[in-house]
């Protein structure tokens, strides 16, 4: 068993070396072994403290330069890697907001503000037309979901067939998202705000639910944000899409043929 990362301070130097002996005085007797080299049992006014100079003279706590220069040498990994093969290895992006995250004991909330993106696995696109709906993977352009809307469902809302796209390409992609965290783009501002907030229309709600449903049982992150259609192109080309192979026969022609013969 080991002990560490702990830390005691007061106001009188005297106090200090009672606690700090008292301190190693009940490990000893607990039948613990302190580790001398990596022990300060003396009070200090400078020290290196989990990763962070404190400085109780000044009242400061500082980044030490050695991980600052391993942040900058981390970076600069990661743009040779980008501006040679076009590609970076996802372990070296997470050991970057690793270390920049890890910092934000001193650089406050910006470290996840400015390492956010950095964060995402996946980028994806969506639409939704008239006639159906598409989205495609950016890492992968060859995971694309397309579908048609039937004619009940092509004479709803543009809001709930963008919504309803949303749900749809996610529970096709299902296994490829996984896990992972996914910012995903749509150019229907609704789309955006009912994802995240729900809606108060039932039918929307109940759509909103679904896609918050199975991303928590599939532990899928997803961050939904509005882009100007002028940026879905490609979404939207594959919304229009018309699969002539696509059909099926009348609901009320259903139900008669299985009252006849039932399920097969």
């Amino acid at each position: 068993m080991y002990l560490d990362d702990g830390l005691g301070t007061h106001t009188d130097e005297e106090t200090c070396k009672t606690m700090s002996n008292q301190v190693r005085q009940d490990l000893i007797q607990s039948g613990f072994v302190p580790k001398n080299e990596k022990s300060k049992w003396s009070p200090m006014k400078l020290l290196v403290f989990l990763g962070f100079s404190i400085d109780t003279n000044r009242g400061t706590i500082t980044i030490p330069n050695e991980r600052v220069q391993k942040v900058l040498k981390t970076i600069a990994d990661v743009e040779y890697y980008v501006s040679k093969h076009g590609k970076v290895h996802a372990r070296l992006v997470d050991s970057l907001v690793g270390q920049i995250v890890s910092m934000s004991y001193v650089i406050g909330n910006v470290a996840y503000i400015m390492s956010k993106h950095l964060s995402i696995d996946i980028l994806i696109y969506s639409d939704a037309s008239n006639t159906g709906y598409g989205g495609y993977v950016v890492e992968t352009p060859f995971n694309i979901a397309h579908g048609m809307w039937s004619e009940c469902e092509a004479s709803k809302s543009s809001t709930w067939k963008e919504l309803n796209a949303v749900r749809n390409i996610l529970l096709s992609m299902i296994n490829v998202l996984k896990d992972k965290r996914i910012k995903w783009f749509s150019d229907n501002q609704n789309v955006v705000t009912i994802v995240e907030k729900g809606s108060m229309k039932p039918e929307l709600q109940d759509i909103a639910m679904c896609i918050f449903e199975n991303c928590l049982i599939h532990n899928i992150s997803i961050d939904v944000v509005w882009v100007p259609r002028t940026l879905n192109e490609k979404a939207d080309f594959i919304s229009r899409i018309i699969d002539y192979d696509d059909w099926g026969i009348d609901e009320q022609l259903f139900m008669y043929v299985d009252s006849l013969w039932g399920p097969s």
